[in-house]
This record gives structure tokens, sequence and C-alpha cells, in this order.
């Protein structure tokens, strides 16, 4: 399948999701908070139990603001009459697709951002409805996403080490080992066990 059509079917799903709410980004929230909370350091001035109940305040604030007890509405707007269902039974392949132009791998980067953005679109929107399998799915999709970017980061970041660290190793003449044929594979050594009898 060509990127173009990956990039417009993920945009298609966006649409049909329709919820491009700031609820889409609130696992990407989470995750950022869950950073600055652990470079601060785990020292707090206020007890586990202060925090869970100013945590619930909070919500339960943030609840009356909105003025639906879901405490979804996210400040918007709402037009019910332009949303599109969406049933599990078509969310199902949907979510498949998404999935696999998130984490192939060998989809380009134009084709991961647009699914990580239609994966974001959904969440919203089941979160809003309260679809609990789409929900799941979503989710899982993210995690796995922001996972995936995450390894990406760190194996880009030792590569350019390996790289910068190959290129002085080899301005050396000299070499610890031994010189062999390049394209011998070298063996490693099993360590010796030692037989003890009674």
């Amino acid at each position: 399948m060509p990127v173009a059509s990956k990039v417009d079917a993920c945009d298609a799903v966006a649409a049909w999701a329709g919820q491009y709410c700031k609820c889409r980004f609130e696992l990407d929230e989470k995750d950022l908070e869950e950073e600055e909370g652990d470079s601060l350091g785990s020292v707090s001035p206020m007890s586990s139990e202060a925090e869970n109940g100013k945590e619930l305040e909070d919500e339960l604030a943030r609840m009356r603001v909105n003025g639906d007890n879901s405490g979804r509405n996210c400040n918007d707007e709402e037009v019910k009459e332009a949303r599109v269902p969406l049933p599990w039974e078509l969310l199902q392949p949907v979510m498949r697709v998404l999935g696999h132009c998130l984490l192939a791998p060998l989809n380009p980067p134009e084709v991961r951002d647009a699914a990580a953005e239609a994966v974001r679109v959904v969440y919203a929107r089941a979160c809003h409805d309260l679809v609990p399998q789409a929900i799941l799915a979503a989710r899982s999709l993210i995690e796995l996403d922001k996972s995936a970017r995450k390894a990406a980061k760190a194996a880009a970041a030792v590569a350019s080490g390996a790289v910068v660290a190959a290129g002085t190793a080899g301005s050396t003449a000299s070499s610890s080992r031994p010189s062999s044929k390049p394209n011998t594979p070298r063996k490693q050594r099993k360590p010796d066990m030692l037989l003890v009898s009674k």
C-alpha cells in the first residue's frame, strides 16, 4: 500500500472519530507529569493522603466547571447531530490497520505520525462515548507508540555514540585483539564447569 494511501486512511479515521479535543493528549500529559515528578525527587511536602484528597478535589472542580457529569465536556460546544457512531464491529479492524501503520518497522515517519494522531483522536472519542473495548485498544496502541518512539530515540543515541566511538577507535594503529580475517566468525568461549563428586 502506498505511503500516501496510508496517511489518507489515518486522516479518514481521525475525521471519522472527530474528537479533536484536548483529551487526546491526556496520556502524554500524565507521562510528562510523572517525568517531572521523578526529576524533582521523591521527597514531597504533602502526605499521600493529602495528595489523593487534592487530586479528588481537582477532579470534582473540573467536573463542575465543565458542567458535565462525566467530566469530559472539554469546554467545547457539542455537535451531537454530526457525530458518526463508532460500533466495535467497525472499530476493531480500523484499530488493526492503525496498529499496522503505527508499529510496522518499514513505515516512514509521516505514516507513523498520522497513525499516532488518529489513535489519539479515537481514544478521545472512545473516552467521551465510554466504549471500554475502544478505550483499551487505543490506549494500548498509544502506550506501544510511546515505548517504540522512546526505544528508537535510545537506539539512535547509542548508534550515534557507537559511530563516534568506532571513528575514534579506528584511528589508532595498534589494536588490543589479535588480527583475524574480517569474515571469520568469533566463537565465544563457554565458561569452564567443574564437576564435584561427593
